[in-house]
């Protein structure tokens, strides 16, 4: 603001200053013009009256000098001083008009401005020059100088302080935000920003802040749930493996009951190696991490690999897996993962529902759809909107069986392909498939 005031401080005072000197320039073109006149009907002389005229404001001088430079004619008091110009500005002079300033020759304590204009009288060149005191001007510009000093500074005051009192009140909800932001801690992650009142770019800042808060907030909250179910999924195999453990050391040597321990044990490992596996599944995914290596597989044989798997407890339970897909259905995928999705939806056909289970795939404008059906009693109501979710079960009293993330997984291998998981149920069986791009 300072080098704005002093710039404009500096174009007013020079402008108002060239405006002075333009009004003192008419001034002397109008003298110029009469003594031009005057000194063409005189043989370019002037006599005492002629000098009276061309002077009439009384605060002037004239020297009229010929191509030479030597004087021809001059008010009181000049016709005995030197020639007003030098010789080089004589001869820029007598080229065309020019205006100088210089000490006054008859006070020189005064400045003057003097304007040289050249002419032709009685047939001569000729070099009018008339002059006029500048003091009226140099007193107007020390009056405006004056006041450039004094206000600039007052007005500098001034702004700077509308400018810290509008800077405060614009910055006051950046401080109230900021305040607020402190306070947000994993104790209280539910605090939002305080919201401006003004809809400006602030609002939009903190309405952006605020929903990057609710996101780490839910993730958040989403994780806590992640580590207390799986937690609670955790401790009942444990549990039980050191159950088994104790029973194995108070055996007190009886072969039977050591191997139904160890037997017992060897369950529950397994059961814990695949909650871990699970767990690891889906924890790469939160990452954006979960690894698929593309192969080229057929849709038959794929579902073939995963018949053999349950091959023994399908012939056990006396039921079927059924196997329907066109022949030279080639998909483009990572068998091993889509492998382990399949398996988690015939492993909940075997163990929920009843009848033949049947793997079925179908395309459709660039879209493969590898479905599994069974003939169970399907998704209750409540439980299909949220069957996908992690350690989601159909049962509350969360009997062994299952740890609830098998849905889940089958999700996160589909979104990890480019593709989706759906169901559908009727009341008469389920139908659970995984759409793949072709």
């Amino acid at each position: 603001m300072a080098l704005v005031f002093l710039a404009l401080g500096a174009f007013a005072y020079l402008r108002f200053e060239a405006d002075l000197n333009r009004a003192i320039d008419r001034g002397l073109r109008l003298r110029t013009d009469d003594l031009a006149a005057i000194l063409r009907e005189n043989d370019g002389r002037l006599g005492g009256e002629d000098e009276r005229v061309a002077t009439a404001d009384g605060d002037g001088f004239i020297q009229v000098l010929d191509g030479d430079g030597a004087i021809v004619s001059a008010t009181d008091g000049l016709d005995a001083e030197p020639p007003l110009v030098d010789g080089s500005t004589l001869a820029e002079a007598l080229a065309g008009p020019i205006a100088i300033e210089r000490p006054s020759p008859l006070a020189p304590e005064e400045e003057v401005r003097l304007l040289a204009t050249p002419i032709t009288a009685d047939g001569a060149a000729r070099l009018v020059i008339v002059g006029a005191s500048v003091a009226e001007r140099d007193e107007a510009l020390a009056a405006l100088k004056a006041v450039l000093l004094v206000g600039g500074p007052v007005g500098l005051l001034v702004a700077s302080l509308a400018g810290y009192l509008l800077a405060a009140a614009a910055l006051r909800p950046v401080a109230a935000m900021r305040r607020r932001a402190e306070a947000v801690t994993e104790a209280h992650p539910d605090r939002r920003l305080p919201l401006p009142a003004a809809r400006d770019e602030l609002r939009l800042l903190a309405t952006t802040l605020n929903a990057m808060l609710e996101r780490l907030d839910t993730a958040l909250e989403r994780e806590r749930g992640f580590v207390a179910d799986a937690s609670h999924e955790l401790r009942t195999p444990l549990a039980t493996l050191k159950t088994e453990v104790e029973v194995a050391l108070q055996s007190d040597g009886d072969r039977g009951e050591l191997r139904e321990a160890l037997v017992s044990a060897d369950a529950e490992i397994d059961l814990l190696s695949q909650l871990a596996e699970d767990l690891l599944v889906i924890a790469r995914s939160d990452r954006g991490q979960l690894p698929v290596r593309l192969e080229s597989i057929e849709a038959r044989t794929l579902f073939e690999r995963v018949r053999s798997r349950f091959a023994r407890r399908l012939t056990e339970e006396g039921r079927r897996l059924i196997v329907d897909a066109p022949p030279g259905l080639v998909l483009r995928l990572d068998p091993l993962r889509v492998e382990q999705a399949l398996g988690n939806l015939v492993d909940n056909a075997i163990r929920h529902a009843r009848g033949d289970v049947r793997c079925t795939a179908t395309e459709r404008k660039g879209e493969v759809t590898l479905h599994v059906t069974d003939g169970g009693p399907g998704f209750s109501d409540e439980l299909a909107p949220v069957a996908f979710e992690r350690f989601t079960r159909g049962d509350r009293a969360r009997a062994r069986g299952g740890s609830g993330l098998g849905l889940a997984i089958v999700e996160v291998i589909a979104v990890a392909h480019g593709g989706d998981a759906t169901l559908s149920s009727n009341g008469a069986g389920s139908d659970v498939a995984i759409a793949l791009p072709a």
